[in-house]
Formats: structure tokens, sequence, C-alpha cells
């Protein structure tokens, strides 16, 4: 792998025989865990709301965290209108 960017505050590591090569990010709206890559020209967007990195998925554009996913899957909660 190259040109991994190694984040400060990574959510998670990748690890190939052992060896760590790469940090991940985690979206705040799905919750996956992704690669952070120099001039990889993937679409990313930053989430004002949350203060974090999206995946660039168009389903996570809009603001519903995931914990609030959760919690509509689960019927603790009604569901946004947008969701």
């Amino acid at each position: 792998m190259a040109n991994e960017k190694f984040e400060r505050n990574a959510h998670g590591a990748y690890f190939v025989e052992g060896r760590e090569v790469a940090h991940t990010l985690q979206c705040p709206h799905c919750g996956c865990h992704f690669v952070s890559r120099r001039g990889s020209g993937a679409r990313r967007t930053f989430c004002l709301r949350c203060m974090a990195v999206t995946c660039g998925n168009p389903a996570c554009d809009p603001c519903i965290p995931f914990e609030i996913k959760l919690e509509v899957m689960e019927g603790r909660r009604k569901p946004w209108p947008n969701l």
C-alpha cells in the first residue's frame, strides 16, 4: 500500500502479516472504516455538525449520526424525515 496517511487521531489500524501499514478513520454517519490516502482523489466530505471526515458515500452526505440510525432500527427513537 502506497501513500497511506498516518492519521494523528486515528480510529483504527490496518495490519498486514502482523505489521501495521495504515491508520483508518471511521465515518460518523455509517460507521465504516476507510484508509486515508494522499492524492487519491477520493471524494471525502467533512461534517461540520459531527466535526469529522465522512467516507464519501453519497448516502452519508446528510448528517444522521450512526448512533441515531441504530436507535431508530432498535425502535427507541422515531425516524428523522430524511432517514
